[in-house]
């Protein structure tokens, strides 16, 4: 699955404008877009990592999370009550084509690097999957299909 939301009701929203400003706002996000990994390499490959680091360095294991929620985060938001949810929903529902494109796309995982002090995530290569997934979040925010 390619989302987790939990949706109330949809509520017709046609304005790419508010949808924008909707998934742009520069509050802490609470809300991720995510594509989960379901390749056992990869799965298999992030584990025997995840062990290792966690072997030299035992303090990092409060912040390690379970490997079964490996994904690759698309967009990070802020959602503020039910109603931007559900237009939120309505947007990624209208959007579902897009997601057609993604079925079988291949991303090159090289090295690791953190954001600030609290996430620590297998950083992917820049190549040409790379820049095809930009352009798949570049569509999706700006509500093309």
């Amino acid at each position: 699955m390619f989302y987790h939301l939990k949706r109330t009701q949809f509520i017709n929203y046609n304005s790419v404008g508010q949808f924008k400003k909707l998934i742009s706002k520069k509050l802490e996000p609470n809300y991720f877009l995510c594509i989960k990994i379901n390749n056992n390499k990869i799965i298999e490959a992030c584990d025997r990592a995840q062990k290792e680091i966690l072997i030299k360095n035992p303090d990092l294991n409060k912040a390690s999370v379970k490997i079964d929620t490996l994904h690759v985060t698309l967009l990070a938001f802020y959602l503020r009550d039910e109603q931007e949810i559900d237009f939120f929903y309505t947007k990624l529902e209208e959007s579902r084509i897009l997601f057609e494109d993604l079925k079988n796309f291949e991303l090159t995982f090289q090295g690791i690097s953190t954001f600030g002090d609290r996430v620590i995530y297998a950083d992917l290569l820049k190549d040409d999957h790379f820049n095809d997934l930009i352009k798949f979040q570049s569509k999706f925010y700006s509500c093309e299909k």
